[in-house]
């Protein structure tokens, strides 16, 4: 239809199956037998903001044109056809008038499938709300351990392995950065190719080894640590990869060293790329000095921001050695929620890290 009015097309008309079309009744109305790429973006949306989980499934829809009064039944849907009972229907007892036009949204309860608590059907396209048992298995163990054997460890280079090895020895272990999410780290570097980065928490160079190794050979990477030590532990995998002119170690608090960068304007809005993995309690007020350091487009990723799993836990359910920390992680969580010079993603890789980058 045009914007007078006047008609532009026909689409195809589809009917309930089994019935034919009654003239001057169902003549004129006719529907779009695809979705619109309007439509697709609209459900993509709706699963991005609210966490939600896509399906692709054909739905045979009854489309219904007037007020009925028969009983109305809809095939099982293939792949969730309950075992035993592969002959029965769902059965709809749909009273109401019902339109459905290229931009539609049919919500549908279905009870008998355990696994979706709820499902929006566009077209062919379905939308969950995943229960808590599903989010649990996402981020079980045999899970973590597929990721790691298939697509992390095949790729991780020797040197990142022998530092990943070396740090295993060591009793704070735990405190490394873990291989899955130095691989999408990794993978960040090489889009954004910084030339100016800050590192917040060294350890044993898991996560400065990769930065050095991705980044250009001109590029500098400020390292800054209190423990020299634990530092020292992969310089020599350093020194073998051959990148040690990138780093400029500082043995020193951190926030002393980033207020003396912020002394000298030159360094404001200069820096490509930070990465905190540090003091908890000070992750505030690092966010609040690397903003100003940071140019328009710049990245800064923070670790350990679902303290492991902990920020979703009551505080009375969390382990006496993980509260103190616990707070401080959840109150920044909360902080960059609502900072909006950054735009930020939060994802379930390691122990949690969110990507922030400066607007």
């Amino acid at each position: 239809m045009k914007s007078d009015c006047t008609l532009d097309k026909y689409k195809a008309l589809l009917a309930t199956k089994g019935f034919t079309l009654l003239k001057d009744i169902d003549y004129f109305d006719t529907f779009a037998p695809i979705a619109r790429r309007t439509s697709i973006r609209l459900f993509i949306d709706l699963e991005i903001i609210h966490g939600l989980v896509i399906h692709q499934m054909d739905v045979k829809t009854a489309f219904l044109n007037r007020d009925i009064d028969e009983e109305v039944y809809i095939k099982q849907p293939e792949g969730f056809v309950i075992p035993g009972q592969e002959c029965k229907v769902y059965e709809f007892g749909w009273k109401e008038r019902m339109r459905v036009a290229t931009n539609y949204a049919l919500v549908l309860k279905i009870l008998t499938m355990k696994k979706l608590d709820l499902i929006w059907s566009c077209d062919d396209i379905l939308i969950d709300e995943i229960s808590n048992e599903s989010l649990i298995l996402l981020l079980s163990k045999d899970v973590l351990q597929y990721i790691l054997e298939t697509p992390v460890y095949p790729r991780e280079q020797e040197l990142l392995k022998e530092i990943r090895i070396i740090t295993a020895n060591h009793p704070l272990s735990i405190m490394a950065s873990p291989p899955d999410s130095g691989q999408l780290i990794a993978l960040l570097l090489k889009l954004i190719n910084p030339k100016k980065t800050i590192e917040i928490g060294v350890f044993t160079e898991y996560s400065l080894l990769l930065t050095a190794l991705a980044i250009p050979q001109d590029g500098k990477i400020t390292a800054i640590d209190m423990d020299r030590d634990t530092y020292e532990m992969g310089l020599p995998v350093i020194k073998k990869a051959g990148v040690e002119h990138k780093i400029n170690f500082i043995q020193s608090p951190a926030l002393s060293v980033l207020d003396e960068l912020l002394e000298d304007h030159e360094n404001r809005r200069s820096f490509d790329f930070a990465f905190v993995d540090a003091d908890k309690d000070n992750y505030q007020k690092y966010h609040e000095r690397l903003w100003q350091l940071l140019k328009v487009g710049g990245i800064v990723v923070y670790d350990n921001t679902l303290w492991n799993g902990t920020v979703a836990m009551p505080e009375g359910s969390t382990k006496e050695e993980l509260k103190p920390n616990r707070l401080h992680i959840v109150e920044f969580n909360k902080f960059l929620a609502v900072d909006y010079h950054f735009q930020i993603s939060q994802v379930r890789l390691g122990d949690g890290i969110t990507i922030c980058r400066r607007l």
